[in-house]
């Protein structure tokens, strides 16, 4: 496989009135092309940020970012669109706008100043719809849709962008856990049918562990761990990241980690 995504040495701080204060540390990995990364960690970790700085939503202070071997820094944001497609933690949308007006966004970055939506761009609208399960709520309003359907209609926007790498914000976060696992399943059949990449920053261990073909663990801002769910969710790592004592089994048929059970360190229940 070839690397879609590399990022060497990255460092990131925020800057206030009370000083510096730094949210990523001299950060390394790579993502192949058609591989399902997670990011995982606890809250204020630096998880967001380093999503932020790979879409260049923040700028990279230190080190480099390549997208398909080429530093992010050299191309321009329509190129980078047309490559990736960034779907932000709780994003929201105007009242009025329709379903088929929002996944419509999506086509911009092939848009030319002043041109309309083509024959060929509204296939694709269709196409997306039709995929993440959206098309027979087209013509409704995005706000008057479920936490579950609303958060289909953004991924349906961003794959109409017909861009090779996904980027995601905790894109289950406030969900009931039937739509989580909706989302999920969705995204991991984007992943194998379309051989999209996707690097997902997600809040559940054992959803990261069950979709993910990698993961990389990061605790105030430094890379704890980084590979496969088998070999990276282990006792020392949980440790490691969470502070917790965790207790594992693992899920026979699919050949992923569970934890079922963890308590804090030198605490119990």
């Amino acid at each position: 496989m070839n690397s879609k995504l590399e990022v060497q040495g990255l460092s990131y701080s925020y800057h206030s009135m009370d000083g510096e204060t730094k949210a990523l540390s001299n950060i390394s990995f790579q993502v192949e092309e058609g591989e399902f990364l997670a990011v995982v960690g606890p809250s204020g970790c630096g998880k967001s940020t380093l999503l932020k700085t790979i879409s260049r939503i923040l700028p990279a202070q230190k080190g480099t970012i390549s997208l398909d071997g080429k530093d992010m820094q050299k191309m321009s944001h329509k190129e980078i669109a047309k490559k990736m497609a960034v779907l932000p933690q709780s994003p929201t949308a105007p009242e009025y706008l329709t379903v088929k007006e929002l996944v419509s966004y999506g086509r911009f970055p092939y848009q030319k100043p002043l041109s309309s939506l083509t024959k060929e761009d509204h296939e694709i609208i269709s196409w997306a719809m039709e995929k993440t399960g959206v098309y027979e709520w087209k013509d409704h309003k995005v706000s008057a849709l479920s936490g579950g359907q609303r958060q289909r209609a953004w991924i349906a926007m961003v794959l109409a962008q017909k861009s090779d790498i996904l980027i995601l914000d905790e894109p289950t976060t406030y969900l009931d856990i039937s739509y989580q696992l909706e989302i999920l399943e969705l995204l991991k059949e984007l992943n194998l049918e379309h051989q999209l990449t996707v690097v997902m920053v997600l809040h559940e261990l054992n959803h990261a562990a069950k979709f993910a073909d990698h993961i990389i663990g990061l605790k105030k801002g430094t890379l704890i761990f980084e590979g496969a769910p088998m070999e990276v969710i282990t006792k020392e790592n949980l440790n490691k990241l969470y502070d917790i004592n965790a207790q594992l089994m693992y899920d026979t048929t699919q050949s992923y980690p569970i934890c079922f059970d963890y308590s804090l360190q030198n605490k119990t229940h």
